[in-house]
């Protein structure tokens, strides 16, 4: 006996085009494809969607744990009932849509301090003594910012003087960075007439903070970590001037940094932050300190043209339910037969990303409700044996 369960994404990375404020969202696709190799007695078919965020610090030689939920959302393919459901061997597909709203967190990658993950879970449960059929996938959500964002880049300067002995200047051409990208820094240090000093060495360090939501209470911690670091041991410091441009690389994965944003739960935020080790004639060692505030994006944005641009709310509402195999799709089922518009709702507490079914009222002359913008209810469609009736959850 063999039976096989599988979650087909459309993307397995979400995009929000835009800022949280401006952002339509995007929309996940999918099914769910579900092949039997003979007839299965099965409970009930559910689909889950959830997003934690889970953090951990230490504090006082005592470890803290936090963990939140962010997003859970349910499909029921096959309802839980008194009679168990008897599916014949064949393959069973279930379609599934849901809306992610623009200011939806993005995802963090685990890290020493915590992490913000979204994932899919089916689970096929079965009568006692039977193992149930599961499957998870796990997704990404990312955010991607609009030409007029990255327009708004301005070059990054401090200037200042340091203990009466050197007048500095440091200067980046703009403050947003994307992933995988070099930042010139552009130094330029004026020591005093007789300062006697000399540079030792320059340490740069990119680092990334982070402040996470804490409960109901809205307590903030913060952590940081060192994204990037180098050290040059050959900055000069002789003559009236001492120059030099020194590159840092922001890291490409995501792994490896954060890009920035401010939502409801947590906070990202970058600085460059320089450290110059001199010393003087006498031996006698200081250190010049800076920093300067930068963003990390996910990359520039692309023309709505792009090809991998994921629909946006409007026209997700027109869109063909998701199907990785096409040809499972050759089926008499008519979505439009029990199709119902779907409207925001928010009258379930904590449930701020819920949907409703309203009443729909059907025209005799409207050949195809689908096409004019009625989204189709979730529904389970089986591939061949059209004798056999098919499973629902409605």
């Amino acid at each position: 006996m063999s039976h096989h369960i599988k979650i087909h994404v459309e993307n397995d990375t979400l995009i929000l085009r835009g800022s949280p404020e401006e952002s339509v969202g995007c929309v996940l696709r999918g099914c769910v494809i579900m092949n039997t190799k003979e007839t299965m007695k099965v409970k009930s078919i559910t689909l889950n969607l959830s997003g934690r965020m889970r953090v951990q610090w230490n504090e006082r030689n005592h470890q803290h744990k936090k963990e939140m939920t962010v997003l859970d959302h349910n499909w029921t393919f096959l309802v839980n009932q008194k009679k168990l459901h008897s599916l014949a061997p064949n393959v069973y597909k279930y379609p599934f849509e849901y809306i992610l709203p623009g200011n939806l967190a993005e995802s963090i990658d685990s890290n020493s301090y915590g992490s913000l993950s979204y994932k899919l879970k089916i689970i096929v449960d079965r009568p006692a003594f039977l193992p149930n059929l599961i499957d998870r996938q796990l997704l990404r959500v990312i955010r991607q910012y609009t030409p007029s964002y990255h327009m708004s880049n301005i070059p990054m300067q401090i200037s200042n003087e340091w203990a009466d002995k050197i007048d500095y200047r440091i200067t980046i051409p703009k403050k947003i960075y994307s992933r995988g990208e070099q930042i010139p820094i552009e130094l330029s240090l004026v020591p005093k007439p007789n300062s006697g000093l000399h540079v030792r060495y320059l340490s740069c360090f990119l680092k990334e903070y982070t402040s996470f939501v804490l409960g109901s209470t809205a307590a903030m911690h913060t952590e940081s970590r060192i994204v990037r670091f180098f050290r040059d041991e050959t900055f000069p410091s002789t003559g009236l001037h001492w120059h030099k441009t020194e590159i840092m690389s922001v890291p490409h994965s995501f792994a490896s940094v954060q890009c920035d944003t401010h939502n409801q739960f947590f906070k990202v935020e970058h600085k460059l932050k320089f450290t110059m080790s001199l010393i003087n004639k006498q031996g006698d060692l200081s250190e010049l300190r800076a920093s300067i505030p930068v963003e990390i994006v996910n990359e520039k944005f692309e023309s709505q043209d792009d090809e991998n641009e994921l629909p946006t709310y409007e026209n997700a509402w027109r869109s063909a339910l998701y199907s990785p195999l096409p040809y499972l799709d050759a089926s008499p089922y008519s979505p439009a037969d029990e199709s119902s518009p779907i409207t925001p709702s928010s009258t379930e507490p904590g449930d701020y990303f819920a949907y409703r079914p309203t009443t729909a009222t059907s025209s005799a002359n409207n050949e195809s409700s689908f096409s004019c913008g009625i989204l189709p209810s979730y529904h389970s469609i089986m591939i061949t044996a059209p004798d056999y009736e098919l499973p629902s959850y409605q």
